[in-house]
């Protein structure tokens, strides 16, 4: 069985959302997509299933993920709630640290003696350009929680571009995926209305 057949074996649950069907979704041309959209309704369990995810692709792939959110007051939040999450599977808690990088722009996330992620914030995107070397290895899924507003929240102004700005930082023209998840609300998302710019090209296309 291949790794990846494995990892989604040990996800199975009948209590939790599956990611399953929709990470090995093609896109119209029949290649796997850079940005996948994982909607539904609140506490249906997205952020656990891929919580879980990564820190098995981490554990079985040697790969480390990034866990992105809107902005750099949150990070300690998302850090904490990665770390506190819900396992299906063997995790000593106790094994889990964060570390600060640049002033806490970046936080790495270890287990036991090995980094598995870093966490960072889209307001951060001119500081990394500066500090991108730090993040220069295999990086495999981006994780963008909660990347639709509620109520009373605000978006970021030039917010899809500042996330081109981030990828660019983190994967350095390499492939990269972002998985973008979200409730359900009725607030219009720019990373929906702006994907493309006035010529018509996909703005999220690092190439």
């Amino acid at each position: 069985m291949a790794i990846e057949d494995k990892i989604f074996q040990e996800l199975k649950s009948d209590v939790y959302y599956d990611g399953e069907k929709l990470l090995r979704l093609k896109d119209e041309e029949g290649e796997d997509p850079n940005i996948y959209f994982s909607l539904s309704a609140r506490s249906f369990g997205k952020t656990t299933w891929f919580y879980n995810f990564l820190m098995l692709r981490s554990l079985y792939l040697d790969e480390r993920f990034i866990l992105l959110t809107r902005n750099k007051l949150d990070i300690n939040g998302v850090c904490q709630n990665f770390v506190n999450s819900y396992f299906m599977f063997d995790v000593d808690v106790s094994n889990f640290k964060v570390v600060n990088l640049a002033d806490g722009v970046v936080k790495q996330i270890w287990y036991g003696d090995k980094i598995i992620g870093h966490c960072l914030g889209l307001t951060s995107s001119n500081k990394l350009k500066t500090i991108s070397k730090l993040l220069e290895v295999d990086i495999g899924y981006t994780f963008f929680d909660e990347f639709i507003v509620e109520k009373g929240s605000f978006y970021l102004n030039n917010e899809v571009y500042k996330l081109q700005s981030i990828l660019q930082s983190i994967y350095r023209n390499k492939p990269y995926n972002v998985i973008c998840a979200a409730n359900l609300v009725s607030s219009i998302c720019p990373i929906f209305s702006q994907m493309r710019n006035k010529n018509n090209y996909d703005i999220t296309d690092l190439r």
